[in-house]
């Protein structure tokens, strides 16, 4: 299946959680996304995509995904590999003009440079005049 923005592979990317009863960290992905991908966009190839950091365009580039949906579950701040993780596959995926899509949480907490500063500049005295 090839959606109309022409993806072919999707990536989510995953929450990090602990693991019950084992010292350690591991990346996961809820089981509603499977039904939730098959009622969306069935016949839609897509993958988890891994807390990698650093190498995570590596992977994209190796598994050739061309759309990326953010996924929810933790907090910008509460994990620095997912937050770098989720940041370098956002600027990716902006700077080669592919779609991103994010949930609520990763809607809110990842804005771009240029929003920031197009809000401090709508901080900026204005003039204002009457029109009657």
């Amino acid at each position: 299946m090839v959606t109309r923005l022409g993806c072919r592979r999707i990536g989510i990317t995953m929450r990090v959680v602990e693991a019950e009863m084992h010292p350690e960290l591991r990346d996961a992905l809820a089981h509603d996304w499977t039904s939730y991908m098959d009622f969306a966009l069935p016949g839609m190839n897509w993958m988890p995509v891994p807390n990698l950091g650093g190498d995570v365009v590596k992977f994209i580039d190796a598994w050739q995904l061309d759309g990326l949906i953010l996924s929810g579950g933790n907090d910008i701040g509460e994990n620095s590999l997912r937050d770098t993780t989720e940041r370098l596959l956002l600027e990716y995926f902006i700077e080669n003009g592919k779609p991103v899509l994010g949930s609520v949480v990763a809607c809110s907490c990842y804005k771009p440079a240029w929003a920031e500063s197009l809000q401090n500049s709508m901080r900026q005295p204005t003039l204002q005049h009457n029109t009657r």
